[in-house]
C-alpha cells in the first residue's frame, strides 16, 4: 500500500505499508523530502519506531495516525492476509468515490 498525502498545507508525505508477514506489529513507513527523511510509526500508539522526521512533521504524522487508526488497522489486517484494501486506501486519501482511479505502485 502506498499513500501520498497532503497532511498539511504544502506538506506532502509518502506513507507506505508492506504486506510482509514477518512484521508482527502494525506500522507504517513514512518518507518526506524526496526520501531524505524516513521513519516508521506504530499504528497502535503512533510511536516512532525508527528513523527521523523533523519534529513539526513528526507531530503531524502522529496526529494523522491517531485520527485514522481504525482504518489503518483494517488496511494492515487486509494487507497481511493478502486481500484487497483499495477501497479503504481511497478513503484514507479522501477519494471515497474514486476507487477506480487508485493504482498500486
Amino acid at each position: 500500500m502506498l499513500l501520498i498525502l497532503r497532511l498539511r498545507w504544502r506538506l506532502w508525505i509518502k506513507i507506505r505499508m508492506d504486506g510482509n508477514k514477518n512484521h508482527k506489529r502494525a506500522h507504517v513507513h513514512v518518507e518526506y523530502d524526496n526520501n531524505f527523511h524516513r521513519a516508521s510509526y506504530a499504528i497502535d500508539t503512533g510511536e516512532r519506531l525508527a528513523g527521523d522526521l523533523p519534529n513539526k512533521y513528526d507531530r503531524v504524522v502522529r496526529t494523522w495516525i491517531c485520527d485514522k487508526r481504525p482504518k489503518l488497522l483494517e488496511v494492515w489486517t487486509l494487507t497481511q492476509s493478502g486481500e484487497d484494501a483499495d477501497g479503504i486506501i481511497c478513503e484514507l486519501r479522501g477519494d471515497r468515490d474514486k476507487v477506480s482511479r487508485f493504482r498500486r505502485p
